[in-house]
């Protein structure tokens, strides 16, 4: 038997800890103690206090893990009293480990040598536990999937660990103190709660998410040193529930160094928290604790015990597989889910976990329907069914960014000479009235309106009903049959009294609607503007059975707003979800659906007609285009989106602005990219006088400078072979519009002589250029070009539009760097310079383009007819993508280096392909596009079949599309879209997969028409 004396004189020590609650009996485990590893203290026993207040079923015959266990006896004194299925004790110290596995050598044998069983089970203690080395969870995680039902530990909170020891190999023959230190080390990973102390304990929340069960709980013994509300808000902005199992004060450890906690308050507004003994309620600073210490008292500090649990675990799991890729670290950084509502900090967490989703199931940022998301409309109308009882399927609805945007279209689109509208709808109206129409503001008394209907006949009224009426069918249906009655289009607005909610209040509109069909002339509009997570994040649908107004206004929409934002209507989309899911649908499924009805010639004779500008506008082929039988299998070419992947930076930027809360203005200033940006790439000087606007996009920045020309009474002037979209615009805002001839020679470039005689024979001239990359031929104005052409004399008597949106798309870089700043900086040249992220990172679905201009008319036309700006989280993204751009991020100018390269590549292969097939090709420089003239093809005639029976073509620039869709699938722009006679456009930004396809049915409409 060996003394005590000589035991001393050995490298470890024997110690007992009593785990029994009960003062008249004794329950003891014997622990091997090695100096490396923590001594059983108050920190400790307080922890085991915690977790001994659960009831016994909360731990029996679950799958247990502590984390940080030490010498083990934690784990062990778990395995005995609570007996769990399996309890893990995990701990970096590799000697900890050692030790542990001697502690339980040394318990599960009684006097007897009998194996010793579990309190509870009667099971041997030596098969419920298992101990690993391990750093937090890291030897569970990329294993088999392994699920726990509680992960508990007692995590070291240390403010400034030495970098080196967490790099440093470790094994179990390091010396005592370093593995002492290394076992206590902070974990540096860039986390907020480094400041604190608390970046392991951060860092061992986030491992847990992924391996703890639906319904498990984390349970942890944290000091309190740092405060509670740091402490809470450590859990809760990962969206953990927490709460409080229990606490008691320790005395300071001696050997803690608090002075780092000094220079944090001295850096800040934070305290820490500590206390002038056991005893006492008032916390004191880490300042005053330490002059407090060294004068002689006693510095005691809390330690609490805290449950945590995940309500949306499964959405928390989504969220944290994106956070843990290394490039959202910032993302991480900025995760906030604190919200006092938890209800609100719910429906982030799904929207979150359904954006998590979408940027793993996207390679680029897609612009969407023109109409709006399918799922998101068949949501609303799914909604609408179920809550209101009504028939509607998502074919009666349309989106659009706001309800400012789509009013706006429907003044533009009829050609109204009075319309009524309330107070808000008139603040609104009031800039677009002129001497075609006059717009009177009437009371929003359903009453008293009708009664103004009846005497003044108005063709349109904008009205939404006071608080009293909105819930009635009787003031609605009323409205319906004078407006009928006096020919007059009647559009309700019913945001006000609209909620998303599973207890939605009473809505008279929506209550007439379950019981009748909506007529032509009425229609509904709906702003979502009602949400408490993302304030100013807003969508608006419009309702209506009358199929020819849906698609006059998604033709609109296309040429005005373009597209409404995506992420827009997927956070609407998921608040629907969220309130359709647990429906019985097929239970409750409204059998018959809402009709769809033409405007017959009747309805037309009686009610207002569209404009002829906006009829003409829609047969562009832009417009016109869309009307072919385009299904899921066409090869699309005429679609002038860039499906190249986005920037990885761009997608993290996305996902860190919507993770984020409380952003501030700075955050979301792009002014300072953008214009570093233009003076980079163009040389063009930022100064005091810049005035740059944001949209939704570039669309909606053309449309206000189109409505900006007409105003100033000025003459839209494009070159042959520009944007058709652009010119399908000035069409629909009957914009007069001139056309500056190019020649094939100067690869249909402005040419200074040509510029110069349009703007002497006309007054006022407004030009659109693309530059440095023209669409759709590819074309690039070198250095010397644009001097040129904005040196001609004239100049000063016109405006120039300058679409940059195809910069950064060249195949290679011009030899002379581009100085617009001679040209500009004198003042005497007024222009505009358009840009955005559509192109250039493939990210259109975003909705982000800006307009730069130092001319006062022009912004002040801009701020008056801009009707979409893009929300705060899409400022940030792309505050930080342009950022990076401007540093020249390694990482982004690969990217945009390889998707130049793809595209360069793809237009050499293409042009071979159209060369051998009879098209004479333009070589292009650079952009999405190229175009080619199918010389070889014209007036051959050849007969292909559709679905309405054998159609026959006489091919020429104009129809060959046509002919080439309905022979192969492929469709393209044909010469009418380019501007081009003979030129028909080519995108080269499709997937790879379809331009592998498009090359084969080139050669295939080949066989077909020149070799038969």
């Amino acid at each position: 038997m060996v003394n005590e004396a000589a035991i001393e004189s050995f490298h470890f020590t024997f110690l007992s800890v009593d785990i029994s609650n009960d003062k008249d009996q004794s329950e003891l485990i014997n622990l091997l103690h090695f100096p490396s590893t923590f001594t059983p203290e108050e920190w400790s026993y307080t922890f085991f206090e915690g977790l001994s207040r659960y009831d016994a079923a909360e731990f029996q015959n679950k799958n247990l893990v502590e984390l940080g266990c030490g010498n083990g006896w934690i784990t062990i004194a778990m395995a005995k009293k609570f007996g769990p299925r399996k309890v893990f004790g995990l701990d970096i110290n590799p000697r900890a480990i050692i030790c542990s596995k001697i502690n339980l050598y040394l318990n599960v044998l009684d006097d007897q040598v009998n194996d010793v069983k579990d309190n509870l089970n009667g099971e041997n203690l030596i098969d419920k536990i298992e101990f690993y080395e391990s750093d937090l969870l890291g030897y569970f995680i990329n294993k088999e999937p392994c699920h726990f039902d509680v992960i508990f530990g007692c995590i070291p909170q240390v403010l400034y660990p030495e970098n080196s020891t967490i790099d440093e190999i470790i094994n179990e023959n390091q010396i005592d103190d370093f593995l002492y230190a290394y076992s206590n080390y902070c974990a540096k990973q860039g986390y907020v709660e480094d400041f604190f102390g608390l970046g392991l304990i951060a860092r061992a929340v986030e491992q847990c998410i992924s391996l703890i069960k639906v319904g498990g709980k984390l349970i942890f013994n944290i000091g309190g040193r740092p405060g509670k509300k740091i402490l809470e808000r450590l859990f809760e902005r990962r969206g953990v529930n927490i709460k409080k199992i229990w606490q008691r004060k320790v005395i300071q450890a001696s050997d803690t160094d608090i002075t780092p906690m000094i220079k944090i308050e001295e850096q800040s507004s934070i305290r820490f928290e500590f206390y002038m003994g056991l005893n006492s309620d008032e916390p004191i600073s880490a300042k005053t604790a330490k002059y407090y210490a060294d004068a002689g008292g006693q510095i005691c500090h809390s330690l609490t015990v805290y449950e945590c649990t995940f309500q949306n675990l499964d959405s928390i799991k989504n969220i944290f597989s994106l956070l843990k890729d290394v490039d959202y670290q910032e993302a991480l950084h900025g995760l906030d889910l604190c919200f006092n509502d938890k209800s609100i900090a719910e429906e982030k967490i799904n929207f979150l976990s359904a954006l998590t989703r979408k940027l793993n199931n996207m390679s680029f940022f897609p612009y969407g329907e023109t109409k709006g998301e399918t799922i998101f409309r068949k949501r609303i109308a799914q909604y609408l069914n179920f809550y209101y009882h009504t028939s509607f399927t998502h074919q009666h609805l349309l989106i659009a960014p706001n309800s400012r945007s789509l009013i706006s279209n429907i003044v533009n689109v009829y050609s109204s000479s009075l319309i009524l509208a309330d107070t808000d709808h008139a603040k609104h109206l009031r800039k677009y009235e002129s001497k075609n129409f006059i717009l009177l503001e009437v009371p929003r008394s359903s009453t008293l309106l009708e009664e103004l209907i009846t005497k003044l006949k108005p063709q349109l009224v904008f009205f939404s009903f006071n608080e009293l009426q909105s819930k009635s069918v009787e003031y609605f249906e009323s409205l319906i049959s004078i407006s009928e009655q006096k020919g007059t289009r009647l559009f309700v607005d019913m945001s006000a009294y609209f909620e998303l909610s599973s207890s939605p209040e009473s809505n008279g509109i929506l209550n007439y609607l379950s019981e009748n069909t909506l007529p032509n002339h009425v229609a509904i509009i709906c702003g979502l503007i009602k949400n408490n997570v993302y304030s100013d994040l807003e969508v608006c649908f419009l309702l209506t059975q009358n199929e020819n107004m849906i698609e006059t206004l998604a033709n609109s929409g296309e040429l005005t707003y373009n597209r409404t934002p995506m992420f827009s209507q997927l956070y609407y989309s998921e608040l629907l979800f969220d309130l359709l899911k647990f429906q019985m649908v097929n239970v409750r499924k409204n059998q018959k659906q809402a009709g769809w009805f033409k405007e017959s010639v009747d309805f037309e004779d009686k009610f207002i007609r569209m404009r002829n500008n906006v009829l003409e506008s829609f047969n562009h082929p832009c417009i016109k285009n869309n009307e072919l039988p385009i299904t899921k299998n066409t090869i699309r070419l005429d679609y002038g989106e860039n499906e190249l992947s986005s920037p990885k930076s761009l997608k993290t930027s996305v996902f860190e602005s919507f993770i984020r809360q409380n952003i501030v203005d700075e955050e979301i200033d792009v002014s300072p990219e953008i214009l570093t940006l233009l003076k980079s790439r163009f040389g063009i000087n930022p100064s005091n006088e810049s005035k740059i606007h944001f949209g939704t996009g570039v669309a909606p920045l053309f449309s206000a400078l189109v409505q900006t020309c007409i105003e100033q009474q000025g003459t839209m002037v494009f070159p042959q072979g520009a944007y058709g979209y652009f010119y399908a615009t000035a069409m629909y805002f009957n914009a007069p519009i001139k056309i500056i001839s190019t020649s094939e020679n100067n690869q249909f470039k402005i040419s200074p002589s040509e510029l110069s005689q349009v703007i002497n024979d006309t007054a006022n001239c407004w030009i659109f250029l693309n530059f440095p990359l023209v669409n759709p031929t590819g074309a690039k104005y070198e250095a010397y070009e644009i001097e040129a052409i904005l040196s001609v004399p004239e100049i000063s008597n016109a405006t120039i539009i300058m679409d940059t949106i195809f910069s950064g798309l060249e195949f290679e870089k011009s030899a002379e760097s581009y100085r617009l700043d001679k040209l500009f900086d004198d003042g005497k040249i007024k222009y505009a310079v358009l840009g955005g992220i559509s192109k250039e990172f493939a990210g259109a679905g975003l909705r982000f383009g800006y307009l730069v201009t130092k001319n006062e008319c022009i912004s002040d036309g801009i701020n008056k007819y801009l009707n979409n700006q893009p929300h705060s989280t899409i400022l940030y993204a792309c505050k930080k993508i342009y950022g990076l751009l401007n540093k020249q991020d390694s990482f982004l100018l690969k990217r945009i280096e390889e998707q130049q390269c793809t595209l360069k590549l793809r237009a050499d292969r293409l042009s071979k392909t159209l060369t051998e097939c009879g098209w004479k090709i333009l070589p292009s420089q650079g952009g999405l596009f190229m175009v080619a003239s199918p010389v070889k093809y014209f007036n051959k005639v050849v007969e292909v079949s559709s679905s309405s029976g054998k159609l026959s073509y006489t091919l020429n620039g104009s129809n060959i599309h046509e002919a080439l869709f309905y022979a192969t699938g492929l469709l393209i722009n044909n010469d009418i879209w380019t501007g081009i006679k003979g030129y028909c456009r080519f995108v080269l930004s499709v997937s790879a997969d379809n331009f592998e396809k498009a090359l084969l049915a080139v050669k295939e409409f080949y066989a077909l028409v020149c070799c038969s």
